[in-house]
């Protein structure tokens, strides 16, 4: 598919270059290894730790797993460098696990969080549903009040679906854009490749695009057609 709809009446295509951070991004966190899950509180303390936030309650901890490779891929943007500070599109936010670590660790101005904080029907089939979706958001809310920053940041909840989230920063806003996007919602083929195409669009020059669960089948095929795309000089 080259273009994807991202809103009434409008259709964004697929970029004809795409930047090489991309692909190395998503290959590194394919490198990261498998989620932790279960509330057993090994998960929510390894979790917590990450973020150096002991109040937090995490049921997950994926996070703890990609830190170490978003630490090195994003080290001139880390808190010890001098430099701009730069906005970050943090799509399937779930516990706000992810967004805590840019906020902490990189020199964030905003953190846009985009979530349905209900989980899909693959999240419910794969077993997450005994992570009490019906709290989830409750979840979500509680951590970001609860963790401390090291200054100022904006942290912006966007609720509702991926694909008519991304769709509305597209239509609505078409001047803005995010200097690090990472995409952990969608996980069928074409849900991945509507979002990864829009955010694309909402992606600085320049940015960083992090594609994650790239094991998982739906999100392996967009990531190897764009791969295939890339090597072709698409």
């Amino acid at each position: 598919r080259s273009a994807v709809e991202c809103g009434p009446g409008r259709r964004c295509p697929m970029p004809r270059s795409l930047a090489p951070q991309i692909l190395l991004a998503a290959l590194a966190i394919l490198a990261a290894g498998a989620e932790g899950v279960g509330d057993d509180g090994q998960c929510s303390s390894r979790a917590a730790e990450l973020v150096k936030c002991p109040q937090c309650r995490f049921t997950t901890d994926g996070a703890a797993n990609n830190a170490p490779l978003w630490a090195a891929l994003m080290r001139p943007w880390s808190r010890g460098e001098a430099g701009r500070e730069i906005d970050v599109l943090d799509v399937g936010s779930w516990e706000g696990l992810s967004a805590l670590w840019f906020a902490k660790n990189l020199r964030v101005r905003s953190v846009t969080c985009v979530d349905s904080w209900e989980g899909g029907g693959k999240d419910r089939a794969g077993g997450l549903s005994s992570l009490g979706l019906g709290d989830l958001e409750a979840r979500f809310d509680h951590n970001i009040a609860s963790a401390p920053l090291p200054g100022p940041v904006s942290l912006v909840k966007l609720k509702g679906l991926s694909n008519q989230r991304l769709a509305g920063l597209v239509g609505a806003e078409p001047g803005r854009l995010f200097d690090l996007v990472y995409l952990d919602g969608a996980r069928s083929a074409e849900g991945v490749l509507s979002d990864f195409v829009m955010a694309l669009h909402l992606l600085a020059p320049g940015g960083v695009l992090i594609v994650d669960d790239i094991g998982l089948p739906g999100v392996e095929e967009v990531v190897n057609t764009v791969a295939g795309a890339a090597g072709e000089g698409g």
